[in-house]
């Protein structure tokens, strides 16, 4: 393949070799990332000889800015999350929500590509802030993602920590075309395997982490208060705090409530508003979700309420996006 470079004459032509990985599949372009993350690099691929089977290359990139001697033990956690996950996907009735885990190479893992947009993406975030009946389908979709990586086995054993994301937010989050919501990168995931992480080290996003994780207690509640924070955005069309990311996680730590940098009160109508807040432990304590599985299965209510079995959702969300 040919692709254009600059170079010290101005522009150039370089041709670059696809590479082969797993014997399977090509990346077409090697040297150019469709993507990349803290500390690594996410490349388009397909099967050799099929373009339409299509796939995605995660590779550790120890020269990003943001790699740290612990990088690739995160990077590692990924993995070996990302395939527990899988394998416990495919034993459970239900719908799909993280994409297949298709091998490990020497420097990282094939993944199912998703076709689709991240829910952090403006087209998305302005259906789901005018339409409450799309914002209750990718709420309802979020919650069950969350339900099932909440209950992952770790190595077909019981973990010794409840299985936690730790990083949920907008941009781990893909809506494919047909609908199906994914929820992606486990490098951060707590599973009673993870690293051991500096307690002045925020590596996940500190406006959708908890009070608990800025503090270092990093638990299951913690996803959901970022699940909030999530629909939040979602509904709102906006971040939920403002404030650089230190003014944040000062908040977070300091006795006063981190809530008092909310750029706008949560709007109180319907069923989502007060999920927010539940999930962001406002209000009495009794009324507090008690688990993902009780968040699911009261959206489920609520989507019943309206008229859309679950069954239903992705086809709905189809329809909506096209």
């Amino acid at each position: 393949m040919v692709v254009t470079q600059i170079g010290s004459e101005g522009l150039v032509l370089v041709e670059q070799k696809p590479q082969l990985i797993l014997g399977r599949y090509v990346v077409p372009v090697p040297d150019k990332p469709m993507g990349s993350g803290s500390f690594c690099n996410v490349f388009y691929a397909h099967a050799e000889g099929d373009t339409r089977d299509e796939v995605v290359v995660r590779r550790l990139n120890r020269s990003s800015r943001n790699y740290r001697p612990n990088s690739e033990d995160y990077f590692q956690n990924g993995i070996r999350t990302h395939r527990a996950v899988d394998q416990y996907q495919d034993v459970i009735a239900g719908q799909r929500r993280f994409p297949r885990f298709l091998g490990e190479t020497e420097d990282g893992y094939v993944m199912e590509f998703i076709n689709g947009l991240p829910l952090s993406d403006r087209r998305i975030l302005s259906r789901t802030a005018t339409s409450n009946e799309t914002a209750l389908i990718v709420a309802y979709q979020l919650a069950q993602a969350l339900d099932t990586f909440h209950r992952v086995p770790v190595d077909g054993r019981a973990v010794r920590k409840p299985m936690t994301h730790a990083d949920v937010k907008p941009e781990n989050v893909m809506i494919s075309w047909n609908g199906r919501l994914n929820l992606l990168d486990f490098d951060l995931a707590v599973n009673g395997n993870e690293p051991e992480q500096n307690p002045d080290e925020f590596l996940a996003t500190p406006t959708y982490m908890s009070p608990g994780h800025v503090s270092g207690n990093l638990t299951q509640p913690s996803d959901l208060f970022s699940y909030g924070s999530v629909v939040y955005r979602m509904t709102h069309g906006v971040k939920p705090f403002e404030g650089k990311d230190q003014a944040f996680i000062q908040a977070a730590l300091s006795a006063s409530p981190m809530l008092t940098l909310l750029v706008n009160p949560v709007r109180s109508a319907g069923y989502l508003g007060e999920a927010i807040k539940r999930c962001w432990g406002i209000g009495p304590i009794e009324n507090l979700y008690g688990s993902s599985s009780e968040l699911r299965k009261e959206l489920e209510s609520e989507l019943a309420d309206e008229g859309i079995k679950p069954e239903e959702v992705e086809d709905r969300l189809s329809k909506i996006l096209d």
